[in-house]
């Protein structure tokens, strides 16, 4: 980013250099010289606009592809939170439901059984 002030401060500078320049010649009614300094003035401001112009649009795709950074990796995070959620609920319904099944098996077999069953599974 500095680079490119930099830059656009030297371009800036030739530009007022250039200016002075055709000030210069405008004084001694060279017409020769006035077509050269206008020639050079306007490629010079071609320049400048094209610089400008550059390292605005790299900044707005900078930007942008920050702002497609952030919204994948908010993407991402809910995702993965969403997974955790769901198999933390399959597996608590899992655990729910085969402690059920084994307290109803077990209480039929044997009743001791059962509650050690139960501890273990928790």
């Amino acid at each position: 980013m500095l680079v490119c002030l930099f830059v656009c401060l030297l371009l800036m500078l030739l530009l007022l250099l250039l200016l002075l320049l055709l000030f210069c010649c405008c004084c001694c009614w060279c017409c020769c010289c006035d077509f050269i300094i206008v020639v050079v003035l306007v490629v010079a401001d071609v320049v400048v606009v094209v610089v400008v112009v550059i390292i605005v649009a790299v900044f707005v795709v900078v930007f942008v592809l920050r702002l497609v950074l952030v919204v994948v990796a908010v993407v991402v995070v809910v995702v993965v939170v969403c997974v955790l959620v769901l198999v933390f609920v399959l597996v608590f319904v899992f655990v729910i439901v085969f402690v059920i099944v084994l307290v109803l098996v077990d209480d039929v077999v044997v009743g001791g059984v059962t509650v050690a069953a139960v501890v273990v599974v928790i």
